[in-house]
């Protein structure tokens, strides 16, 4: 087991018995006290193997939370290379790191996910083997998570990394288990306290704020806030809820932010041939193209990626090039006028295709696997049989799509959702 530092003010009735250099074993424990302090406790609750009263298997099982850190691994495996490293240098990120208690949020349309990956990647660098907490929770739509959710979310990846959380909730556990009791929404708070009071100095970042409902969004505000912890909030301008909760809080506007877009032009341009053989050989007309990109996506991904994908498709010579330039449209009402004429000037069977995914993806209760959505498109409803036949596949699927729909990994299935 590892050995974990106890800090003061947790042991303090233990402390009173001890007066010099003592060594003290018990079942589960066993403390090294010397002087007034106790140094060390080496817990000796098994945390696997046989014999053992729990698991960290059997223990996230009955916490039930949701798996951020696959999100988390997946957002880091998706960015582009460099992209996101002006955050962490921010006046605002620097003062969020370095003092306690401060709340920073992060605002701006897209892609938040991607800073957050960032930012949480940051600070396990920066704090790896240091007595910190580190936690987090990427937050979507589709998935309705409530605060128990989010917090078993959150005390999962304590559990799991930390043995010293893993004690501590242990007791917990086992009484739950002994009445067959569920783990109550209170009951998870109290324990990420505890927790988190165990930790020389903790860290939070919460990410998609906006996904999740009112409710959901006052409660997670509330806990968050009365942990003293570091807190990074990225998510869609939310001032009634920054207000209130967090007045003095600082902030830091995604959406100004262009460098990382002229990142992400450069290296589209790279591994599109025949763009790159176009530009290679007109550095002006690529100038231009990379500042067209920059002005008319307004600071936002997601503009800029639809209208990257626009002009790839349209441009084989530098005539066309500049044409589709020209025309390269301004704003997101816009962007979204030109892809779905690019999706109407499609094949009649491709428009019906795109149009029915859109339909399937808006109206889903939870996010559709690439097979579950290839079913749904596949069955007749003039006919009502499913006609294997009529299977779409994934690569079709996206090309059709014009860029607005992507296949993300989630709870271990890829899952088409529109792109955000």
């Amino acid at each position: 087991m590892d050995n974990t530092v106890a800090p003061r003010g947790h042991l303090d009735s233990t402390q009173n018995f001890f007066t010099g250099a003592s060594n003290v074993s018990a079942r589960d424990i066993s403390i090294v006290n010397a002087g007034r302090d106790i140094i060390n406790i080496h817990s000796a609750a098994p945390m696997s193997g046989a014999g053992a009263e729990a698991t960290v298997d059997e223990v996230l099982a009955w916490l039930k939370g949701a798996n951020f850190r696959a999100i988390h691994r997946l957002s880091l495996e998706a960015r582009m290379e460099k992209t996101g490293t002006w955050l962490v240098a921010t006046f605002e990120f620097g003062e969020f790191v370095r003092k306690k208690g401060t709340v920073v949020w992060a605002t701006g349309l897209l892609p938040r996910q991607h800073y957050s990956a960032i930012s949480i990647e940051h600070l396990e660098d920066i704090f790896y083997g240091q007595n910190i907490a580190i936690v987090y929770a990427f937050l979507r739509y589709s998935e309705k998570l409530t605060l128990h959710d989010i917090i078993a979310g959150m005390l999962s990846q304590l559990v799991r990394s930390d043995t010293t959380a893993f004690t501590h909730i242990l007791p917990t556990y086992q009484r739950s288990k002994k009445f067959g009791d569920v783990l109550s929404c209170s009951e998870a708070v109290k324990a990420l306290k505890g927790i988190l009071g165990l930790f020389s100095d903790a860290f939070i970042v919460i990410d998609g704020l906006d996904e999740v409902d009112d409710g959901t969004k006052d409660g997670l505000l509330r806990v968050v806030t009365s942990l003293q912890a570091h807190v990074l909030i990225t998510c869609r301008p939310l001032d009634l809820f920054k207000r209130r909760h967090t007045p003095h809080a600082l902030h830091i506007p995604i959406q100004a932010q262009t460098g990382d877009i002229e990142i992400y032009v450069t290296e589209r341009i790279k591994e599109s041939t025949v763009l790159a053989n176009i530009l290679s050989e007109n550095p002006t007309i690529a100038a231009r193209f990379s500042t067209l990109v920059k002005e008319k996506s307004q600071g936002m991904f997601l503009l800029a990626r639809l209208q990257v994908e626009l002009v790839l498709e349209r441009c084989t010579t530098v005539g066309s090039l500049l044409k589709a330039l020209d025309a390269l449209p301004s704003g997101v009402a816009d962007m979204y006028r030109a892809t779905m004429e690019r999706i109407s000037a499609q094949s009649e069977e491709a428009v019906s295709v795109a149009h029915r995914t859109f339909i399937w993806l808006l109206h889903a209760c939870d996010g559709l696997t690439i097979k579950a959505l290839q079913h749904a498109l596949a069955f007749s409803y003039n006919d009502l049989v499913f006609d294997e036949d009529n299977v779409v596949s994934l690569s079709t699927l996206l090309l059709i799509c014009c860029g607005l729909v992507t296949v993300e990994k989630e709870a271990g299935e890829d899952v088409v959702r529109f792109i955000r």
